[in-house]
């Protein structure tokens, strides 16, 4: 009795063995699975983007979102806020009606180290200057443009044409602008929950506010998020 029970004991045993090493053995595999998944989803930018206007509306002013689409008039304020939640490269570009270019950010006062801070808030233009809409009428465009990466080529071309001739200006704008629209990048990858300001002597379109305004476009932050290399986001206005 007592060998067969042992006979008995040694085979539960070993199944027991077994199936608690493939338990372990599963296990880890699964856990290293949903690691390796949850690293895939790690978001390659993250950042929080905040485009805002002051508008005269109804005999007084109010601040109001810039939407990828916006209708805006002559006089009219224009203000910008970026923060990273994670390092990594963004650049915003604006075009006028005439097609001339500015890089707005990074601007002369943060670039390189200084325009990849983490938890700090970059205001486009800085402090509490504002961009003011001037009379040229036209499409306004400003392209978001945010990286894992340097944009090294982006940046030679834009610095190409600050310092070229005017003969030469366009030309290489539009090199830039092909540069910026070359990016694949799949705008529904952008989940939102998830310089130096410019006068109108450098671009025509809209020019510095002179006076101050206490409104702060950081109500409108949204963080953007993506899994890709480099991503893409466009917004025109219809400046009437």
């Amino acid at each position: 009795m007592s060998v067969a029970s042992i006979r008995i004991i040694r085979p539960e045993w070993k199944i027991s063995v077994f199936f608690a090493l493939l338990a372990c053995l599963l296990t880890a595999w699964c856990g290293n699975a949903f690691a390796a998944a949850g690293s895939a989803a790690e978001p390659r930018v993250s950042f929080l983007w905040a485009f805002g206007s002051v508008v005269q509306e109804n005999g007084g002013l109010k601040l109001r979102p810039v939407r990828e689409h916006s209708v805006l008039k002559a006089g009219d304020k224009l203000k910008m806020m970026i923060e990273l939640k994670k390092k990594c490269f963004v650049y915003v570009v604006y075009r006028n009606t005439r097609g001339e270019i500015s890089l707005l950010f990074p601007n002369a006062q943060e670039h390189g180290p200084a325009a990849t801070a983490v938890a700090r808030k970059y205001f486009i233009p800085r402090q509490d200057a504002w961009f003011e809409l001037d009379d040229h009428a036209g499409t306004e465009t400003f392209y978001l443009i945010a990286s894992d990466r340097q944009l090294t080529q982006l940046e030679y071309l834009i610095e190409q044409y600050r310092s070229a001739d005017p003969g030469r200006k366009a030309g290489l704008a539009e090199q830039a602008i092909a540069e910026i629209e070359g990016i694949e990048a799949d705008r529904r990858e952008l989940a939102s929950f998830a310089e130096r300001p410019i006068g109108p002597s450098q671009v025509r379109g809209f020019e510095r506010a002179q006076g101050r305004d206490p409104s702060d476009v950081s109500v409108f932050a949204q963080e953007i998020t993506s899994p890709l290399e480099t991503c893409l986001r466009t917004f025109t206005i219809d400046h009437r």
